[in-house]
């Protein structure tokens, strides 16, 4: 059977927050990213597992060519806020499908300084 982790590993691997991982899987139950995910029955308990090698095409995936997408008020926070925590930018820049250099406008205040969340420079 291929290596499975869990939450906390995954998230060890990627060098992001555990509730990072969450949010990818829930982004991919809802269509936006693609990392899969296994449900595990153990002790009456259902604990999910991320297959390690999903979890790298999801890491390694090709960023879209082109003008970056249109990013909610939202969004911007949560960049904002995850890159506080310290996410890196590229992981950041994989989640929603935009440039790094984008996500540095973004974190830095650059690109829509009023979107909300913590600007680096400013507040921390």
């Amino acid at each position: 059977m291929e290596n499975l982790l869990t939450i906390k590993e995954a998230a060890e691997y990627a060098n992001v927050t555990p509730t990072c991982v969450l949010q990818w899987i829930e982004d991919g139950r809802r269509g936006v990213g693609r990392l899969q995910t296994v449900e595990m029955v153990a002790d009456d308990n259902i604990e999910t597992r991320v297959p390690i090698s999903s979890l790298r095409k999801y890491l390694n995936r090709v960023k879209p060519a082109g003008r970056p997408s249109r990013l909610t008020n939202k969004q911007i926070s949560q960049i904002r806020a995850l890159r506080k925590i310290g996410t890196s930018q590229q992981i950041l820049s994989t989640m929603y499908g935009v440039s790094e250099s984008y996500i540095s406008y973004i974190v830095t205040g650059k690109r829509k300084p009023a979107a909300g969340g913590p600007i680096l420079g400013r507040d921390y």
